[in-house]
Formats: structure tokens, sequence, C-alpha cells
């Protein structure tokens, strides 16, 4: 023990000072005085990365915070006494089991991200009185931080839900438990990679039936091949493995990412007959990539198909170095089958390493899939309806339509088959073969006419394409979904109805464009990895600012908007996605334009790209191609006052941060100070209608329910809430930018709300002086009983009725209420 050390605990014992900092002292283990300590409320422990042990801290009964991460605690045990324990931050730690907190009911917060825990149960009673459980890097100082953490109990599918589906999930188990109706889970995705002709499907055959014949060599995968089997393991334990077989060609590359998962184990096939491959072969370090991106850190299996007994060199080491899931190689002759016992050896012992195997379920969970399967299987239903599915689940224990929903979002979610609940046309289908819906996807994206039209494709195209008797009456709801997929749009203005694909564009620029680099602002996307079809996903999500198709192609594309108009190319060798704009509001356009792709990129969690901003120094901005600064990079200095920054082109001169920042985009706040509401676009009636929903973080319930009500008004509406904050965004700062956008502020009133220091001191204040100009209208939503009726906001005219909140047994039941609410949303979009 260091001398500091000894004097800061003598120092605390002198003064009984309730706090005491041992953060980064290189501590190995606690020194036994710490007992002595008993008055201590906040004790700092972080950066002893050889620390193991909290023993000595079990007498100190008023500790209240407790911040021990980044050390190698494993056991919290000492702290099960802790009655008072508020805070607990135990990240990077070897933490693996709650269960010494479970009577710690006084807990506020616990961050215990990167840790090994899997099971949420012993923190049951905290997430049932409101806290709630965060799975992202960022989070409110009250959240159950659990990022980066195995989490099998419930599946990380069902806690991407929230609390009320984590709170279900546990009634579920309970119901099981009682009588005596829980299982382990033994099934498992494997996901077979590679190039077009290296033999996927030939390894997908030889895996179920080693006698079986192997594809003519010509023969190709359209699209994604699945193939369910059951195995017994060597341990005798039964098992059901879902081998998917990809389609290598590069027409498929850009739909893939919608069936790669975690939690599967990834096969990457290499056919030997090619040349010697490493880490920085371009096509194996792309598939390498696409499963690094979509596998969450799954393990992955290198497979060479050794055609005509050829072997070759593979440097493993490299690519492990590189790529850490990348666990073994194994080599095989499909024709002879030599090598593919080891190749099962490897595959059942890495199945076992799944996090998710061996989750406990309810045995009738089990039991509706199978039935579901059998119907698939022996029926030929390759999809029914939502009320064949209750039907089913009836019979099967679970009668409640609720939980009903409940297990169809979660297998869903889990890749059993597609039930998208939230959509108008899709929710009433269930579809129980993934082939049949992938399959049909892929006949459009096949068809040569589809590709000679370059994308475009009518309801006659459909009918033709989609005419086998499987696809009968199902047309509406398989382009619904290939619009789901963000594959496909309509085209405005058409008196004929047509699709367009943006995929299928033509390669070639097209004649008309006419844009002059000069005078542009811009900002670019550099990518590590750039995946495949970002461009064409971008331009269906925002394909209602695409007023000229014919300005679109395969790598680029104009969007306008109130006399501005954006031009968003794709680099690809380069990795580089670049935004340009110019016209009134170009500013406002280029902002519109990268949120999106922060969106997107959003969902890519481990996808590593830069936001880059150009310089507006006096030589930059004249430049074509100006000095580009790390957004990220501007943004930290921001947030630590730092004002300028170097310019790295002659003559290096000092340029603003904030003007940087304010320079291209209107949604970030200039000095501390609030977006002026005129910076906004003005209304049109093509532009969808901003709405903040303002709640307490207590109702998150009922804000979820509203946005799914909202729904209904997709595309004429863009709902905001604090979900919507990027990670390392200032929370305070955003929300102010996104108060002085919206058009529309639905305040849900609960006595939550009303007693939420913030929405009462900064929201409301703000919303309340943008109505006072006109700029935004503020409509509270009485949704639960509270004393309301004498502040402020009461003179404002409330939704569902007035004086009738949510929860008032006038309704039927509350979707009748929250109907209501939305059609005075609607009532507002006519005006």
């Amino acid at each position: 023990m260091s001398g500091r050390v000894i004097r800061l605990i003598d120092e605390n014992k002198k003064a009984k000072a309730k706090t005491l900092d041992l953060g980064n002292c290189e501590l190995t283990k606690l020194p036994k005085e710490l007992e002595e300590c008993i008055w201590l409320e906040s004790l700092i422990l972080q950066g002893n990365t050889k620390l193991s042990d909290l023993s000595p801290l079990s007498n100190l009964t008023n500790l209240r915070a407790l911040y021990c991460y980044s050390t190698l605690i494993a056991d919290l045990s000492p702290l099960a006494e802790l009655v008072n324990m508020e805070v607990l931050l135990c990240f990077n730690t070897q933490v693996s089991d709650l269960y010494p907190l479970i009577r710690l009911i006084n807990l506020q917060a616990i961050d215990c991200r990167r840790t090994m825990v899997a099971n949420l149960w012993p923190v049951l009673p905290l997430i049932k009185i409101g806290k709630q459980v965060n799975l992202s890097e960022t989070g409110e100082s009250g959240d159950i931080r659990v990022a980066g953490c195995p989490l099998t109990t419930p599946p990380i599918e069902i806690v991407r839900q929230g609390n009320s589906a984590i709170v279900q999930y546990f009634e579920e188990l309970d119901r099981a438990k009682i009588s005596g109706t829980v299982i382990r889970l033994a099934e498992a995705k494997c996901l077979i990679l590679g190039e077009g002709g290296a033999g996927k499907t030939s390894l997908a055959r030889k895996l179920l039936n080693p006698t079986s014949q192997l594809p003519e060599e010509k023969a190709t995968t359209k699209g994604v091949d699945v193939f369910p089997y059951d195995l017994k393991l060597s341990d005798g334990t039964d098992f059901r493995l879902n081998i998917w077989d990809f389609g290598g060609q590069e027409i498929y590359h850009a739909t893939h990412q919608f069936f790669l998962t975690k939690r599967s184990l990834y096969i990457l096939l290499d056919d030997t007959r090619k040349d010697e491959k490493t880490v920085n072969d371009p096509t194996f370090n792309y598939w390498l990539q696409v499963a690094q991106l979509y596998g969450g850190g799954s393990p992955l299996i290198i497979v060479q198909n050794e055609k005509g007994d050829r072997s070759k060199q593979l440097d493993l080491p490299g690519m492990q170095g590189r790529f850490g899931f990348v666990k073994e190689s194994k080599s095989v002759n499909l024709l002879s089958c030599r090598g593919l016992d080891k190749v099962w050896e490897a595959i059942e012992f890495w199945l076992k390493q799944l996090p998710h195997i061996g989750e406990e379920q309810p045995k009738a969970w089990l039991d509706i899939r199978r039935e579901l399967e059998r119907v698939a299987r022996e029926e030929g239903r390759d999809h029914i309806t939502l009320e064949n599915f209750y039907q089913i689940c009836a019979k099967n224990t679970i009668p409640e339509k609720e939980r009903a929903l409940f297990l169809s979002s979660y297998l869903h979610d889990f890749g059993a088959f597609l039930h998208f609940q939230d959509h108008p046309v899709l929710r009433k289908t269930l579809v129980l073969n993934n082939q049949w819906a992938t399959d049909a996807v892929y006949k459009v994206l096949d068809c040569e006419e589809v590709k000679g039209a370059l994308g475009r494709f009518t309801r006659a195209d459909l009918t033709t394409i989609w005419a086998e008797v499987r696809y009968a009456d199902q047309h509406e709801e398989l382009l619904a979904l290939m619009e789901k997929f963000e594959l496909c749009y309509k085209l405005p203005d058409e008196k004929t109805e047509i699709w367009l694909a943006p995929q299928l564009l033509s390669v070639l620029q097209p004649d008309e464009l006419d844009w002059v680099d000069t005078d542009n602002l811009q900002i670019r996307y550099e990518y590590e990895f750039m995946p495949k079809g970002l461009l064409s996903q971008h331009i269906v999500r925002m394909h209602r600012y695409v007023l000229q198709p014919e300005l679109a192609w395969k790598s680029g594309v104009v969007f306008e908007r109130e006399r501005s108009q954006a031009l968003v190319t794709e680099a690809w060798g380069s990795r580089k996605i670049s935004l340009r704009a110019r016209g009134v509001h170009a500013k406002e356009l280029l902002t519109l334009l990268s949120e999106d792709f922060d969106t997107m990129h959003m969902r890519l969690e481990g996808l590593k790209v830069k936001k880059m901003i150009p310089c507006n120094c006096r030589v930059c901005i004249k430049s074509v191609e100006p000095h580009f600064y790390d957004y990220d990079d501007l943004a930290l200095r921001k947030s630590t006052g730092k004002r300028t920054v170097e310019c790295k082109i002659p003559p290096y001169e000092d340029v603003s941060v904030a003007g940087l920042l304010d320079g291209v985009f209107v949604n970030l706040p200039l000095d501390g100070e609030v977006i002026n509401s005129n910076l906004r676009f003005a209304t049109s009636n093509r532009d969808p209608l901003k709405v903040f929903i303002s709640y307490s973080k207590h109702d998150h319930q009922h804000k979820d329910t509203l946005l799914k009500h909202l729904s209904g008004l997709r595309g004429k509406v863009v709902a905001w809430h604090d979900h919507d904050i990027f990670p390392g965004e200032d929370w305070d700062e955003r929300i102010k930018a996104a108060l002085c956008e919206a058009d529309v502020v639905l305040y849900l009133v609960t006595h939550n709300s009303l007693a939420t220091d913030y929405i009462q001191r900064v929201e409301l204040p703000i919303i309340e002086q943008r109505c006072a100009v006109g700029d935004c209208i503020l409509v509270p939503v009485i949704v639960d009983f509270c004393l309301w009726t004498e502040l402020d906001f009461a003179k404002r005219n409330a939704l569902p009725e007035k004086d009738v909140s949510i929860t008032d047994k006038k309704w039927a039941n509350e979707n009748e209420a929250w109907v209501k609410v939305v059609e005075g949303v609607r009532r507002i979009l006519e005006r």
C-alpha cells in the first residue's frame, strides 16, 4: 500500500469526510483501515486495474455511492447488506452476478456496461418501480446500464423492447416454473458466407447429408436458402441448427444485412483454387468486415474448400489479429468428404459457446414454434393470419392476445418468423417461411425486365413476377415488405403507379445533371468499411425529396426542397459518401439528409465512420476541395470550451469551432444559445409536421403507445423524443434545439411530468415563448388523473377531450382515447 493511500485514509479519518477518493492509486487490495471509515457515503476506487476484492466494505452501511469501474472486481457479495446504496458504477469489471444487489432497494443507478452480467432477475424490483434498462452507451443517471453485456435472461431481443417487455418475460417464466414447463434453448443459426461459386451450397448440403450429390458447378444460390436441421450433439443434447446459405453475387449483398444476425455462428467459405488469402485480400476482407459489422462478435470459422485436394496458405494469425471473432480454420474436400468431421467438431464446439444457448424459456413457446413449423411443413403454408396465430397460442396455454403479441414480437426479433406488428398492412400476417419472402423479393431484383427498366416496375409487373400460386393474394403484403426493407419506393406524380428499386439504377451519371461544385455547402462521411446499400436505402428513406427521379443513378442522387438542391454521391473505391447542397435553404436540407445518414449509422453498432466538416477559412471557402475536420473532434472541442481550431492548409488560419458547426447545420446550438426558430424550413404541403413529445421518463410506456398510434400518420408527421439523442451528444442542448424546430409539442400530462423539474423549468418556458409568437402549437395530452387544471398550459385545448384523461373509464379502452389524440394531430395537419 502506497504512502499516498495511507495519507488519504488518515486525512479522511481525522475529518470524517463523507467522500474518499482512492481512484487510480494502483491498489491491489483494499487496506483493512477502510473498515473503520463507517461514516463514508461515497467511495471512489476506479482505475485500480489489479483490485479484485471488496470485502473490507461490507460494514460501511452508510455508503451511498461506490465507483469501482475499470478494476478486476468480480464479486459484489460484500455489498449485499449496504441497503443505503444509491449509485453503483461497476462497468469494465469482471462482475457477472447482480444477485447480491437484490435487497438494495434504494439503488437509483447501476452501471454495469461491458461486464459479464447475463441475468437481470436480481434487479427486477428496480425495473418494476421504473428504473429504465438502457442498452446504449449513453443514458440518464437513473438507468440500469447494460450495454455490452451477454444478456440471456431475458434474451437481448426482449430487453430491446423495454421495461414492460422485461417484466412480462419474467411473468411468463414464473408461470412456466409454477407449472414445471421450463426448457432451455438449444437452437442457433449457422450463416454461410463467401464469394459466388466458392461452394457454399455444397457445404450446406454435405452438412445436412454427407451422401448428398453436389450441385452443378454453374448452379448459383439466388438470394438465401434456409435449411432447418435437427441433430444430436456429442453430449446427447437435441439441437436445432438453422443453416442459411447466402448467395455470393454482388446484387444480393445489399439485402443480406436483413438476415445477418448476432448470437449466430458464421462460416466463411474459401475456394482454394484461387489465390492465397490474407487479411488484406479485398474480397475476403469484405466478408470478414460484413461478419464484424452485423455479427456483433459472433464466432466465425473459416472453411477452406479444397477442390481437387488443392491446398493453399491462409494468413490465419493476421486475420485473428484484426478480427478477434475469427476462431479457427478447417480444410475440407466436399467431393470426398475428407475433413467434414473436423468441420462438424468445430461447429459443435462454437455452437455451445453462443451466449443464448441454455436460455430458460416457457415450454409453451417452443410448442407454439413447433406447431408453426408443422403448419409450414405439412400444410405447405408459407404464411398465416394473425387470427390463426392467436388460435395456435390459445391451444398452447397462451389464450390472451396481449401475451401472444409479446411472444410474436420476441420470435420476430429472434428470427423465427416475420411479423411487423406496427405496420398497417403487414401486422395481420405472420410469414412462417422466411425463404418464401426472400425468394419473392429476389424474384423482383433478379427480373430481367425490371433490370432493363433500371429498377422500375408496376403492379402488372409484380402480377407476372409473382404469378406462382404460393404468392396468390399476397402481392400487397410482399410489396409492403420490400418497402419495409427499404428496397423500393413508389414514384411521385405518376398516372400509372410505378415503384423504383434504387439498387438497380443505371451506373451512368445522367446527362441531365447540371451541377457546379463551387459555392456548395458540403459534408462527407469516411468509412473504414462501407457496407453495400447505404445510398440506395438513403434514397428510399428520403424519396419524398427526389422530385426528379431521372437525376438518380447507382452512385448518386439529387434531392430538392424549398428552392434548394443537394447532390449525394457514393465513392465505393475510396469508401466515402459526399453531400453537397446549394440554394436558399441549403443548410437546412444538408442537415436533414445528414441526420438520416446518422440514423442509419446508429443501426449498425460496429460501423466505424467519420463525419467530416469542411473548413471555412479564407482559402478553403473558395476551394472545391477544402480541408475537412472530424465532426466528433469539433463537438468535443466545443464542449470543452475550445473556440478555435487550426486549418491544415497554408496560411494555417485559426477557425471558429462554433462557426464550422453552424456553417453546415441548423440543429446545433451556437455558443450555448438555442437556434432561432426562423432558421427552420417554412412549412410546405410536402413537409412532414415535426412533433416533439414531452414526457417524464417514468411514463415511457405512454410515449411508446403514442408513437405506435402516430405511425398511422407516417410520412405526414416526424415524431421526436429524447431517445433520438445521439450517443455523445449534449442532451440538454439537443432537447432545446429539437424544441426550437418543433411545429407541434405533445405534452403528456401525468403526476410524473408535473413533478419533473426539467419539463417545468426548461421545456415549458421555451414552448410557451414560441407559442406566443406563433412558431409552434402546444397540445396537452392528459394521460392520467392529476392536478393540472390550474396551471398555465391548462388554457390550451387538451386531448383526448377536455377534462377527460386517457385512463378515464369513459373510454372502452385506452386505444380509443389514443385514437382521439391522433385525430387531433390530423386536424392540425389539415389546417
